[in-house]
């Protein structure tokens, strides 16, 4: 009778064991199952929790970058042995081996070591989130991840972020300066561009992933942007129209300008937003020439948007002093209105 009750307690134990959430040592333990998988090259990883890894060839752009990369004596074993001791520091709140951290990155930016990726990725996918170790595990990894900047490492970093259930999780805050940090010289917005589309409207990375896109736009990208810009109905409507403000690249201006006879009046304003926004002389002369279009009643709008070109640059004070007073205008008011703003008002402002 006694040996019935003891096993009885033993599978009551094991039950409770098996639905307890990931602890220290059960993610400790699965880093050290998961560090002795490997795959053959070009291999397609199983879904787990969402996302998956093809093998990436390197582009044109980052192969001499690659080369140029910090070399390391670190072997494909030490990075994935470094990768674990890394985290179990992170979990445990002891302090990090910055040295390790930086020959484990220089590595990867060596390398590009797809198993060493497979690694990550299984760590990230098995990652509870919403629990302090599964938070603490994911914000840490991509943030790796971030600093290696490699087009495996970028899309790795893209594919969590759009694959994870991020409700509940304290990571969704410190993962952003993670995605915040992609594409740090404009190599990946092809990729950044396809994250975007097949994110859900609820992301809660779109503002930072919109305005990756808006920071390294090329005309192709200001299309791609303006084309989910309809009415302000959802979420990609709003960050990419926001991400528009963020555009600095004055050879752009031509590509923006030609929304302003756009039939949507969406569109229209925040192409003006843009110019407004972008602060350089060129944009400046655009709104000039819109605004020279204007009746008296659009005198408030006129007033907002130079308010925010004369705060962004001097450029716009230059502008309306060489072309404004040579410009017809439809409204005297309006003419008068742009003048007021050939003052530099950064200037007045400062004082």
């Amino acid at each position: 009778m006694m040996k019935y009750v003891v096993l009885i307690v033993v599978l009551i134990v094991g039950g409770v064991y098996l639905f307890l959430p990931y602890n220290n040592e059960g993610v400790l333990k699965h880093i050290e199952a998961s560090a002795s998988n490997t795959l053959e090259k070009g291999e397609q990883l199983p879904a787990q929790n969402g996302a998956e890894l093809v093998k990436q060839p390197l582009q044109n752009g980052e192969t001499q970058r690659v080369k140029d990369a910090e070399t390391t004596d670190l072997s494909k074993a030490e990075v994935i042995k470094g990768i674990d001791a890394l985290i179990t520091s992170i979990i445990g709140n002891n302090e990090i081996d910055f040295e390790l951290e930086k020959s484990i990155v220089a590595y990867l930016k060596s390398n590009d070591d797809y198993e060493v990726y497979h690694h990550l990725l299984e760590l990230l996918n098995e990652a509870m989130l919403g629990t302090k170790t599964g938070d603490r595990l994911t914000e840490y990894c991509l943030s790796l991840l971030a600093a290696v900047g490699t087009i495996s490492s970028t899309e790795l970093i893209l594919k969590v972020v759009n694959e994870k259930d991020w409700e509940g999780s304290e990571a969704v805050y410190l993962v952003n300066k993670a995605v915040s940090s992609l594409n740090r010289d404009g190599e990946h917005t092809t990729l950044i561009e396809q994250a975007f589309t097949q994110s859900s409207d609820g992301n809660p990375y779109l503002t930072e992933i919109a305005a990756n896109i808006a920071k390294h736009a090329q005309v192709e990208q200001i299309t791609y942007l303006f084309s989910f810009i309809e009415d302000g109905s959802s979420s990609k409507d709003i960050v990419a129209s926001n991400a528009m403000s963020r555009v600095q690249n004055e050879s752009l201006v031509p590509a923006i300008t030609e929304y302003l006879t756009d039939n949507n009046p969406q569109k229209v304003d925040v192409a003006l937003s843009s110019l407004a926004n972008m602060g350089q002389y060129e944009a400046a002369s655009s709104l000039i020439a819109w605004s020279a279009t204007q009746s008296i009643e659009e005198t408030s709008k006129v007033a907002s948007l130079f308010d925010i070109a004369t705060r962004r640059s001097p450029s716009t004070a230059r502008a309306i002093k060489k072309e404004a007073s040579q410009t017809q205008f439809l409204s005297d008011e309006v003419k008068a209105l742009v003048l007021s703003y050939s003052v530099d008002r950064s200037l007045n402002n400062a004082n």
